[in-house]
């Protein structure tokens, strides 16, 4: 069991975009990101639970989970 979730980010550099990541454990992984000195703004928009976060995190590729798509 895992999760997916969605952020509006900023960094520090001031690059906007969306951050779409997987974890195992929601709480911590989001608290990581808000203490996480990269982020100038970190907003979660949503979050999906999922049978296992790996397997879907194939189906998201496309979309570079655990990177920043810029907007």
């Amino acid at each position: 069991m895992g999760y997916i979730y969605m952020a509006d980010v900023i960094t520090q550099e001031g690059k906007r975009g969306v951050r779409v990541g997987r974890t195992g454990n929601l709480s911590s992984r989001l608290a990581s990101h808000r203490n996480d000195p990269q982020w100038h703004s970190f907003n979660l928009i949503e979050t999906w639970e999922v049978g296992d976060e790996v397997t879907a995190k194939g189906y998201l590729n496309p979309f570079q989970v655990d990177s920043i798509c810029q907007i």
